[in-house]
């Protein structure tokens, strides 16, 4: 139940991590699923919008403040989304009753170009479109 970046993480992440892929019902790390199980279907994706996005993000307890949250550098992401540093997105379902969609994407890093792309992933449930749990190989986890 390893990723390429687990074994890196110091002691704390690595509890952050695994609490993640508990709450999605996960007994594999996203990284490990084989790349056939990803689909670019893009009609099957859920209908997940802004209130999701911020609910998870500033009204979920974690290890960032509400106020670290709310700064305005946040909003690079959707700028980065919009310039074309997210390159394909695609999405796997979770088998059984679990009810959730994982998604990532490759989102190439902004400040140096030649590394290798940092790879976020997202579990949704299907039920109500919220974000159960997110994580990304940046350095900001």
């Amino acid at each position: 139940m390893t990723s390429y970046r687990y074994q890196d993480l110091d002691g704390e992440a690595k509890i952050r991590y695994l609490r993640k892929l508990e709450l999605c019902g996960l007994n594999v790390c996203p990284y490990q699923l084989p790349a056939d199980a990803w689909k670019n279907e893009p009609t099957q994706w859920p209908n997940l919008e802004w209130p999701e996005i911020y609910d998870y993000l500033v009204n979920t307890p974690g290890i960032y403040t509400r106020e670290a949250m709310k700064n305005r550098k946040s909003l690079e992401a959707h700028n980065q989304f919009s310039s074309g540093w997210v390159r394909t997105v695609i999405h796997y379902n979770v088998p059984a009753k679990k009810q959730i969609i994982l998604m990532k994407a490759d989102v190439m890093p902004s400040q140096r170009l030649n590394e290798t792309p940092h790879v976020p992933w997202v579990a949704i449930s299907k039920k109500n479109d919220n974000i159960i749990a997110a994580h990304c190989t940046c350095m900001a986890g």
